[in-house]
């Protein structure tokens, strides 16, 4: 998702917060979105890659933060990367 919202104007205001909100404009879309990463969400934390306190709204809203990260940095930067790292190690398990 975050490497499609780099190239994907809408789709990074939509999670991003801004002025477009997907959950107004198109919520059966917003809807199939949510329920989709709720599963991916589900799986990731039953193998034990991401934490088990996130949930999805977590999820969401950490989204949104990538990016609104995504458009503050420039999205092709070793910045945007850096960061977008940083989020993933936030969310896997200690292994």
């Amino acid at each position: 998702m975050l490497a499609e919202g780099a190239a994907s104007l809408p789709l990074k205001a939509a999670l991003a917060g801004t002025d477009f909100d997907v959950r107004t404009a198109a919520p059966e879309v917003a809807a199939r979105l949510r329920e989709m990463l709720r599963t991916f969400l589900q799986r990731a934390q039953d193998a034990g890659d991401i934490r088990g306190d996130i949930d999805i709204d977590d999820l969401f809203a950490l989204l949104a933060g990538a990016f609104a990260t995504l458009r503050h940095a420039d999205a092709t930067s070793d910045q945007a990367a850096r960061l977008n790292t940083v989020l993933f190690d936030g969310l896997r398990t200690n292994h």
